[in-house]
Parts: structure tokens; C-alpha cells; sequence
């Protein structure tokens, strides 16, 4: 069975990492006790998925001009409030220096923005990778080692956005 439990407990904090366009820092003890604000739940209301934009297929020449600004306004207006933002593997985690996101994080960070600044959350799913990436999900399931760099670099994440405009959520 290897490390599935805990796995399925850092991907489901992971998956839920959110930022939200409704700004402010929120008391991690305070949502924890009392529960996410209505606001805050009514952001994850109507998602769309922004698949193919940071996976290992995309051209990286595509990064920084996949969805412009007009047409994230233009989701929020046809009603949606939430992206889901998948980020391969590899795009930003580098086992050798787990703590530190890849160069590649300021693409994400522009995509980020633009998307909150047209007033929608943003869910990253930071554990999206090919179905043929067999490393990557038998190194989650079966290599301890491997699946503590994994932790570092999904707490380095959380961290860098924590220090944005953004609200960022996680569950633990």
C-alpha cells in the first residue's frame, strides 16, 4: 500500500490550496475552527478548468500568453468563479532543491494574477501530471525520500503565494 494515506492527505491539502480575488490574509486558525466564509465557498460555486496550460505537452514559449487578460474577464463574466490551474510536475519542483520553485514559478505567478485581477479563485492542482509519468506517482507512493521533497516543495508553494495579494487556503 506504501504511502497512499498519507499521500491522499498532502494531495487533498494541495489540491485546495486556493487563492481568492476576495484579498485579505486568513487566520488559518480561525478557518479551521469556525469553517470557510460563505464568500469563500461561494468562489468554488462554478469552476472551469484551465487544462494544458502549465503541463509538461504545453510549449513553454506559451507560458505567459496562453489566456490573455480580456479572455479571463470574459470567464468571469459568462459567470464562472473559479480556476483550476493544473501544474505539472516538473514545471516547478526540482527534487535536488525542493524548497525552492523553478524559475519558471513567475509564469504561474503572472497567470495568477491575471486571473485574480478579473475576480476569480484560483485551485492549484499541483500534483497533475501525465498519466505515463510512472516516476513521479510510484516516487509518491513508494520512496519516503522522494515524497519529503515532494512536502518541502508543496509547503515552498504555499508560502510564496501566502506572501501575494492572494488569500491562500489549506486544508491539513
Amino acid at each position: 500500500m506504501g504511502n497512499f494515506g498519507r499521500i491522499s492527505s498532502i494531495a487533498l491539502a494541495a489540491a485546495v490550496l486556493c487563492l481568492s480575488p476576495l484579498g485579505g490574509q486568513a487566520s488559518a486558525n480561525t478557518e479551521a475552527a469556525a469553517g470557510p466564509s460563505p464568500e469563500r465557498l461561494a468562489l468554488l460555486a462554478r469552476g472551469i478548468n484551465l487544462n494544458s496550460w502549465f503541463t509538461t505537452w504545453a510549449d513553454p514559449a506559451t507560458y505567459g500568453t496562453r489566456l490573455r487578460p480580456d479572455e479571463a474577464v470574459f470567464l468571469k463574466k459568462a459567470g464562472f468563479t473559479v480556476c483550476r490551474l493544473p501544474l505539472a510536475p516538473g514545471l516547478l519542483f526540482d527534487p535536488a532543491k525542493p524548497a525552492e520553485p523553478k524559475e519558471t514559478i513567475s509564469y504561474v505567478d503572472s497567470a495568477v494574477h491575471m486571473l485574480l485581477d478579473a475576480g476569480l479563485a484560483v485551485v492549484f492542482d499541483p500534483i497533475h501530471g501525465p498519466s505515463s509519468n510512472a516516476d513521479w506517482e510510484r516516487g509518491l507512493d513508494r520512496d519516503p525520500t522522494f515524497l519529503a521533497k515532494v512536502e518541502i516543495y508543496w509547503e515552498a508553494l504555499a508560502r510564496h503565494y501566502a506572501h501575494s495579494r492572494a488569500t491562500v487556503s489549506s486544508s491539513r
